[in-house]
């Protein structure tokens, strides 16, 4: 036993000092290491961008030259000359998608037309106060510009007009939209008389008939060549005059978009004890008899033009998302339906009356009031528009020359 312990006491001073001996190697070894020690290479920094940056920028350019004029005079034509240009991202020349613009009007604006200047603007939508104008895909450098006409406000009581003007578009990172606000200076409103929008060129018929309401009425003096009072306007794009409740129904139904110019005075046709106002979408009636806001009503040229057709099921939709009225037994194509209902709905045109049908390049279906198109040569979006109803009605009574 004594010989064992004294082996294993021998071990363990041999374990002790060979533990002693690697430290101090260690320890030597440590000490002739340099003083300093040279930072590893740092990593490459991250890049700026982030995800929800835009691959292809879109900005508009000359901002300060969008006004035209560059005062706004209330009541008359303003012109926006916007530029869009695709500005691409760093190097890169990725494109944008579903470019849209949108332009919030502002008070009593009224949207009059637009110009795509040759390029591939079409108009999408007018709802809310809103112009959207579509554009499609840019492509990076891409410099387009459209021109939107409408009236200026007539109805603030600030001296500069500011709205909101939008555009919208998808690339490889996803959706945007950017905002932007526009600023105005506007004219003082001028006590009494103020000027209204100049006459666009070719709108007066030159077969106007040269006396009866339907006779171009002589312009306001020199002085005033489009004279605009709070009750009456003369509208020199077809040489009439609209006022009173006619003027106040215009205003808040869509004026020139929808009804078009009026093509008569004010008159009260033979056997009837209507006054009756002719426009180029329509006929205004007056029934004193009934309460606001129900006393100026559109006539019904669409069964006065018999355009009813035999009632259909309602099993057979002619389109997905058509509307059937069992009050007349027709569908309302789901082409036209947006319009029909942003736009007064039934108590604006009434029921349809007509299956929609084509007739040469032309998607139409008649309501009471109203017929509703779609030109079918287009590629985009379509657009509906009202047909000249007025002005049919009007040639078949020969008020006007056929």
């Amino acid at each position: 036993m004594a010989g064992k312990f004294f082996k294993v006491e021998h071990l363990s001073k041999w374990v002790g000092r060979l533990l002693v001996i690697a430290l101090l190697l260690s320890v030597n070894l440590l000490s002739e290491l340099p003083s300093t020690v040279e930072a590893a290479p740092s990593p490459p920094p991250k890049p700026t961008k982030k995800p929800s940056d835009p691959s292809a920028n879109l900005i508009f350019q000359g901002m300060d030259k969008i006004f035209d004029p560059a005062i706004g005079v209330p009541g008359q034509l303003l012109t926006y000359t916007l530029r869009l240009v695709c500005d691409p991202y760093r190097e890169k020349t990725l494109q944008a998608h579903e470019a849209m613009i949108e332009l919030q009007m502002i008070g009593d604006q009224q949207f009059v037309k637009y110009n795509s200047l040759g390029t591939n603007w079409t108009m999408r939508d007018i709802t809310n106060n809103t112009i959207y104008i579509d554009r499609g895909t840019l492509s990076a450098g891409d410099d387009e510009t459209i021109q939107l006409v409408t009236t200026a406000p007539s109805n603030l009581n600030k001296t500069i007009m500011q709205q909101g003007i939008y555009i919208n578009w998808v690339d490889d990172y996803g959706y945007h939209h950017k905002g932007f606000t526009l600023l105005l200076p506007l004219k003082a409103p001028m006590p009494g008389p103020v000027a209204l929008p100049p006459t666009p060129s070719g709108s007066l018929p030159s077969s106007s008939p040269t006396d009866g309401p339907f006779a171009a009425q002589p312009a306001p003096p020199a002085n005033q060549p489009n004279s605009v009072t709070k009750t009456s306007w003369y509208l020199a794009a077809t040489g009439h005059n609209l006022g009173g409740d006619f003027l106040a129904y215009w205003l808040g139904h869509g004026a020139v978009q929808v009804l078009g110019y009026p093509v008569s005075e004010l008159f009260q046709e033979p056997g009837s004890n209507l006054v009756i106002q002719f426009f180029e979408r329509g006929v205004m009636e007056y029934h004193p008899e009934n309460d606001p806001p129900y006393q100026v009503l559109l006539k019904s040229l669409g069964r006065e033009m018999n355009q009813a057709t035999p009632e259909v099921s309602a099993d057979n939709p002619p389109s997905p998302d058509s509307v059937y009225y069992p009050e007349t037994s027709h569908w309302l194509d789901s082409r036209f339906v947006s319009y029909w209902q942003k736009n007064g709905g039934l108590d604006q045109f009434g029921y349809p009356i007509s299956e929609p049908k084509v007739e040469g390049n032309h998607l139409i279906q008649w309501t009471e009031r109203a017929r509703f198109e779609i030109d079918l040569n287009t590629s985009f979006i379509p657009l509906v528009q009202l047909g000249l109803v007025g002005n049919e009605f009007a040639k078949a009574k020969d008020y006007l020359a056929r």
